[in-house]
């Protein structure tokens, strides 16, 4: 089994720049991949070996890169008691097999206990991402929107919003399920400093 650690970084490092190259794989190639939220945020990774695998920042009020990348057409909340979720991604070789549901449940359940009561993100729209939003406990809160998001020129994304009291339960036993589902891929999930 590869063992990995789930914690949680105050700031932007080298070692996740290099993790952004990789992860983004799909969408356009930057000379540089942070953004002006990066040293606002914190940044839930999986590590495997000394590299960050995966990773979500959460960026909390009053700044809101949904809000600025939608030009505030956005219809979700804007205040201290709501974190943005945003630029998830596994790198390639580590996608399916558990760890992205891993490090998303604990985002929220970090969130929660840092006494915020909503999650607010958005996916760009196919039937896997609303069914695991869905599960985790988002709710989609607006129209499709055409954005500008960081590192992509154009796309179009789904707005959503998670009440994380009310939907504890449902990302807790999803973070259960992905456990399972990464020891089924002979990987071994610890979490460090994530309260």
């Amino acid at each position: 089994m590869k063992d990995i650690i789930i914690t949680v970084l105050d700031k932007y490092s080298d070692e996740l720049e290099y993790a952004r190259s990789i992860g983004f794989d799909q969408h356009l190639k930057l000379d540089n991949y942070k953004e002006i939220y990066d040293d606002l945020s914190w940044h839930v990774v999986a590590i495997i070996d000394n590299s960050i695998i995966s990773t979500i920042r959460i960026t909390p009020f009053p700044n809101s890169p949904i809000h600025d990348w939608t030009n505030n057409k956005i219809r979700l909340p804007l205040d201290k008691n709501v974190v943005n979720v945003t630029k998830g991604f596994t790198i390639p070789e580590y996608r399916n097999t558990g760890i992205f549901k891993i490090i998303f449940s604990t985002v929220l359940d970090f969130s929660k206990k840092r006494g915020f009561d909503f999650a607010i993100g958005g996916y760009i729209p196919s039937v896997e991402s609303r069914k695991f939003t869905n599960r985790l406990g988002f709710e989609e809160i607006d129209q499709l929107l055409e954005v500008g998001v960081p590192p992509y020129t154009k796309d179009e994304l789904i707005p959503i919003i998670c009440d994380l009291k009310k939907n504890e339960q449902k990302y807790k036993a999803e973070y259960l399920k992905a456990k399972l589902q990464t020891e089924t891929n002979g990987l071994s999930v610890t979490k460090k400093n994530c309260e």
